[in-house]
């Protein structure tokens, strides 16, 4: 596996060719989703498989003008989410989820490229895309489908606590909710205050020296 993804390394325009043609016109549902499984084994065959993903993927924002990356990939998930209920469409779906997982897991153990990446996601709001996917398949028998949009969830499910709130009220929050809101929890309030506030005041004393 490692040998046939150094082709795709050695050659990078390829990969960047690959991503352009999700948006071609004159290329079907059918071979995107193809494209899309394809990138996904480049990304997991080899360590430098997930940055190349990334490369081909900022090439595809700047020439599309994105705001966010993936913003093209959402509209193309929506526009698939409201025909789910034909194969073409679903497994379209599963192939989105299929390269976007296979992001999320090369990139585990770089936590700050992660959650960078899941900021974006959470921006072209593909989470809400991926849980109204998750309505309209319902629990029947488990499909690649199915598998999929779980481990997306899964992904994304700790993503509002891992980013950085300046608010204390809101730490609080983020701590109470992974502790189930024990008790002793809320004591932190005043405290975390209490050091937001000599922050602030640390920095105004080392810039003014007041």
């Amino acid at each position: 596996m490692v040998g046939n993804v150094d082709f795709f390394i050695n050659h990078r325009d390829i990969c960047k060719s690959l991503v352009m043609g999700l948006s071609s016109p004159l290329v079907g549902m059918v071979t995107r989703g193809e494209i899309l499984l394809l990138l996904s084994v480049i990304c997991k065959g080899s360590p430098k498989g997930s940055w190349l993903i990334l490369e081909a993927l900022n090439h595809f924002k700047l020439i599309n003008r994105e705001q966010v990356r993936f913003e093209h990939l959402a509209f193309n998930m929506h526009l698939a989410l409201t025909k789910i209920t034909t194969k073409e469409n679903s497994d379209f779906l599963m192939s989105c989820m299929t390269l976007l997982n296979a992001l999320l897991e090369a990139l585990q153990n770089d936590v700050s490229t992660r959650q960078s990446i899941q900021k974006e996601l959470l921006a072209a709001q593909i989470p809400q895309i991926v849980t109204r996917t998750k309505e309209a398949i319902g629990e029947g028998e488990e499909t690649g489908l199915h598998v999929q949009v779980k481990m997306f969830l899964k992904s994304m499910e700790d993503e509002s606590f891992n980013k950085v709130v300046e608010d204390p009220e809101e730490v609080v929050k983020a701590i109470m909710s992974k502790l189930n809101g024990l008790p002793s929890v809320s004591s932190f309030a005043h405290i975390l205050k209490m050091l937001h506030t000599l922050a602030e005041e640390t920095v105004i004393h080392e810039k003014y020296g007041k």
